[in-house]
């Protein structure tokens, strides 16, 4: 595996002011454990010896986008979660309350709601290992790896659907995002991007002539995808919730002790299925360090613990 030097292009996430986003986690009780010990096997593969350790994800980083949104002001926040609250009150309801949004309004009239009320949470498993686009796996222009989540029954093209409708229509997701539903499913589990920091007294994974990178290097996926396309990596785990939470990760303390590196959760609801009570957001003693990071790394990394069993 060859790693190289991009020429890079502005992210089209600061042109278009995407400040925030819609994900699903897939980190709960049952799958961090087997995303663990399968981070732990991959990231051992002398096959994945040229990306470092901490391009790897955390397994509570893992999670799948429905969208960016543009929410530039406390305002612009408030009126998001209201709307993902309406979605809430819907999934965890046997009728449709009446809703505050216009957009919301008219999914809910067009008798879109069948994926809302359901008896029990969707569940998934998570499977394979691929560029976003599989011809950028031969022309060295990978620049992440992701997984494929694999549905018991289908539920997230149509969920994704109905809350991209109603948030392009209330004007937090840009309009030109819209055409990321035609996106496939897929849940980053590895990132070049984290090999830039901006951490003080670390030095930067990457320099050219003295000075730190600021894009992302490019690899040649060839080789490491074919032999993990077929991989699991989760067994089926039920789904819990969905967030908006804010697009950098974030240092995480609690009691003045660095926990972890994150997204900061800034509302939550249960997705359909799933009891209230059994969804929170984020811990109560949570600290969030209020630098936000592009894709940097805290002073001290957990490393991923390497399993004494074989691949799932």
């Amino acid at each position: 595996m060859v790693v190289r030097l991009p020429r890079g292009a502005p992210y089209l996430t600061q042109e278009l002011g995407i400040t925030h986003f819609l994900r699903i986690p897939f980190a709960t009780t049952e799958s961090i454990p087997q995303l663990l010990s399968s981070l732990g096997n991959v990231a051992q593969d002398p096959i994945a010896s040229a990306l470092p350790r901490t391009a790897w994800s955390a397994p509570d980083q893992v999670h799948f986008t429905i969208g960016g949104l543009s929410l530039k002001t406390p305002a612009r926040i408030e009126a998001a979660t209201q709307l993902l609250t309406e979605f809430g009150r819907v999934c965890t309801a046997k009728s449709n309350p009446r809703p505050h949004f216009h957009a919301a309004a008219k999914i809910f009239s067009e008798g879109r709601t069948d994926l809302l009320h359901l008896e029990q949470p969707p569940v998934v498993s998570l499977e394979g290992l691929r560029a976003r686009r599989m011809q950028w796996e031969e022309k060295e222009g990978a620049k992440a790896l992701y997984c494929c989540p694999i549905e018991s029954q289908p539920f997230l093209a149509g969920f994704r659907s109905l809350l991209v409708d109603a948030f392009v229509a209330e004007g937090f997701i840009p309009a030109i995002r819209a055409s990321d539903t035609d996106e496939p499913f897929l849940a980053q589990v590895m990132s070049t991007q984290a090999l830039v920091t901006q951490v003080p007294n670390m030095k930067p994974s990457l320099i050219r002539k003295g000075k730190r990178i600021s894009l992302s290097p490019n690899f040649d996926a060839s080789d490491i995808c074919p032999k993990y396309r077929s991989f699991t990596w989760t067994r089926a785990f039920p789904l819990e919730k969905l967030c908006i939470s804010e697009l950098r990760l974030r240092d995480i303390s609690r009691k003045g002790t660095f926990i972890k590196t994150g997204y900061r959760d800034v509302a939550c609801i249960p997705l359909p299925g799933v009891a209230a009570e059994q969804v929170t957001c984020g811990h109560p003693d949570d600290e969030y360090d209020p630098a936000a990071k592009w894709y940097s790394k805290p002073k001290k990394v957990t490393p991923l613990l390497i399993p004494s069993t074989p691949p799932l």
